[in-house]
């Protein structure tokens, strides 16, 4: 009887999610523990720390309770590293539903069980706004709630055609030697009466290699990626459309849990997986937030979403489970619509977390990706850095992006800057993320000085230059800036016509990634462990016959990095190293030529 207490103990962590030491083998789980306002439509996900035996798998021992104890039925599966176990309900649950899942012991694929779990949180139904009119600080959100709304149509002015009929007046102001590469972009008009938009890809001196309307009269962010694809949003259906290299429509993508997609970011991962942002509107009495508040607010809330190759939720990430409504820097909590963050870019980091960047707060959070905290904030009410040689700050910014040399860059749109004129930059950083100290390093001011209140992107190019699109300014489009900030490149659209972000990558971009991620039958193999990188790591791969081989790394561009094998090899099996102690950190592939054949595998650098 002396043991009843510790058993006791041991029984409550199990059933009401208590620390204890069993639970720690549990990397995290959405929604958190304790979550408020969760969709009604949302699927539960629990990451493990080793991948569970799916022949094992035991949906008998996942059980889901509602209102009254009722046990809702569903479907369970893994995701493809089989590390993450999600449950899908076979119905929705219901509105402000206390939900608790409990799940037992699971076998991992190699040995041993994992530990019992179980976690709980409430629900809500989404509720549409109803501002058909609503007017926000930036275009791409202010479409999206009143199309929510339903008040948001469009009328078209030319039918669908692979020639520019109705298309922006493109005028390029400065053509004093820019870097080779294609522009990639996407215009369209921020009035009820929106006519064609296009998905344009530009040669270097702003001429039109590429012009294509579709069905939609919204298209933003359009932008290649290094996997061979294109991809857009689509403002009218919230989805991001994938393209081939030929331009084909291969796939439609949307949010999932209930939530509609947010058009601001989009980003593939090494392995096929990508992040998206989604928005999830709920109704709240902002009354005990802010004094004379609407009591039947629509709140705008930010959620970020991963899926792996196939489409499936893999992890999910709520700002109001991490932030607090009052956060808001400049913007207000008083009307009908309260968006209160805005987030607008997601960017990978050396080490695998995720930088997000919150228009509204003024602020730039890192995220644990396996734990789901706050590592830092920088930038807003909450700033925990010092900045160095820079007394402007940043305000309402865009386009958080990791440069390879190791620095940060960002648009600073400048709508609330402390000290001088209203203005928008392009700004570098250097991070000390253990001293919180944030080094401005590079900045372009356009001469005269110009403004884009909303939108925008900055992109450091691969022969140093930078690229800027101005997003919503309405007197330059795009600039390329060279050595000592001198300008090589830069065009307007006719006014009216806005591009979200302007892009440019080397001349065959598209078709190098054509080539890597073709799908061929090959008999030599290629692994790499670990991937993700840090300092080294051992190439693993087998010769089908003898014959020369070269195993390389290369960037995305399709630069060589590094060579890790070149010798003639007999049939077998082999390793190489890679040393990657000063290869700077991000995405890279290895190719390994065998006999006539080539062999391709993602490498992520992290430092």
């Amino acid at each position: 009887m002396r043991f009843l207490p510790s058993i006791v103990l041991a029984l409550c962590a199990i059933l009401f999610g208590r620390s204890t030491e069993a639970q720690t083998a549990i990397r995290a789980v959405y929604p958190i523990a304790g979550a408020q306002q969760v969709s009604v439509r949302t699927s539960i996900a629990i990451v493990y720390p080793r991948p569970i035996d799916k022949q094992a798998l035991d949906v008998g021992s996942i059980v889901v309770r509602g209102a009254g104890g009722r046990v809702s039925a569903g479907s369970v599966r893994l995701s493809a590293d089989a590390k993450t176990l999600i449950f899908t309900p076979a119905q929705p649950f219901h509105t402000n539903e206390h939900v608790t899942l409990a799940v037992g012991p699971l076998a991992y694929a190699t040995s041993g069980h994992s530990d019992a779990y179980t976690t709980n949180f409430v629900t809500e139904e989404a509720s549409a706004p109803t501002e058909l009119n609503y007017t926000g600080d930036d275009p791409i959100t202010q479409m999206a709630v009143r199309a929510r709304a339903g008040g948001f149509r469009y009328d078209r002015s030319a039918d669908l055609t692979p020639t520019p009929q109705g298309f922006p007046l493109l005028t390029v102001d400065n053509d004093d030697d820019p870097s080779d590469g294609k522009l990639y972009m996407a215009n369209f008009k921020f009035v009820q009466t929106q006519g064609e938009t296009y998905r344009m890809v530009l040669d270097k001196q702003g001429s039109i290699l590429y012009a294509q309307t579709s069905d939609s009269h919204v298209i933003l962010d359009f932008k290649p990626h290094s996997n061979g694809r294109y991809t857009y949003f689509d403002s009218p259906t919230s989805t991001f459309v994938v393209l081939d290299s030929n331009m084909n429509v291969t796939d439609t993508l949307r949010a999932a849990n209930g939530y509609d997609m947010d058009g601001h970011d989009f980003r593939y991962n090494a392995d096929g997986s990508y992040y998206v942002i989604a928005l999830h509107y709920f109704k709240k009495d902002m009354r005990p937030v802010f004094p004379g508040a609407d009591s039947n607010a629509t709140v705008i809330d930010n959620v970020v979403q991963e899926f792996d190759k196939g489409n499936n939720l893999i992890w999910e990430w709520r700002g109001l489970d991490h932030y607090q409504l009052t956060d808001i820097e400049n913007e207000s909590l008083s009307g009908p619509i309260v968006d209160y963050c805005h987030m607008n870019a997601i960017e990978i980091d050396t080490d695998g977390n995720l930088l997000l960047s919150c228009r509204h707060m003024d602020e730039i959070t890192k995220v644990n990706r396996q734990t789901g905290e706050i590592i830092w904030r920088w930038g807003g009410k909450h700033n925990e850095f010092t900045f160095r040689f820079d007394t402007t700050g940043f305000s309402h910014q865009h386009a958080i992006r990791y440069v390879p040399t190791g620095t940060y860059t960002l648009f600073d749109n400048g709508n609330y800057h402390q000290h001088g004129a209203t203005f928008s930059r392009a700004v570098e950083y250097k991070l000390d993320q253990v001293n919180k100290v944030a080094s401005q390093v590079w900045e372009f001011r356009h001469q005269p000085l110009t403004y884009g209140y909303a939108m925008g992107y900055v992109q450091r190019l691969p022969n140093g230059n930078t690229l800027i699109g101005w997003g919503a300014c309405a007197n330059v489009a795009v600039t390329e800036v060279g050595p000592f900030n001198r300008t090589v490149f830069e065009m307007s659209m006719d006014s009216g016509n806005y591009s979200y972000r302007a892009y440019k990558y080397p001349v065959g971009y598209l078709q190098s990634a054509v080539r890597k991620t073709a799908d061929v039958s090959l008999s030599s193999t290629m692994q790499c462990y670990p991937n993700p990188v840090r300092e080294s790591a051992e190439v693993r791969f087998s010769v089908a016959h003898t014959s020369p081989i070269d195993v390389t790394l290369f960037d995305l561009l399709g630069r060589p990095v590094a060579s890790i094998a070149h010798e003639n090899l007999s049939e077998g099996s082999y390793s190489a190293t890679i040393d990657a102690r000063h290869i700077p950190a991000g995405s890279y592939y290895l190719q390994l030529s065998s006999g006539g054949e080539m062999q391709y595998s993602s490498v992520m650098i992290v430092k």
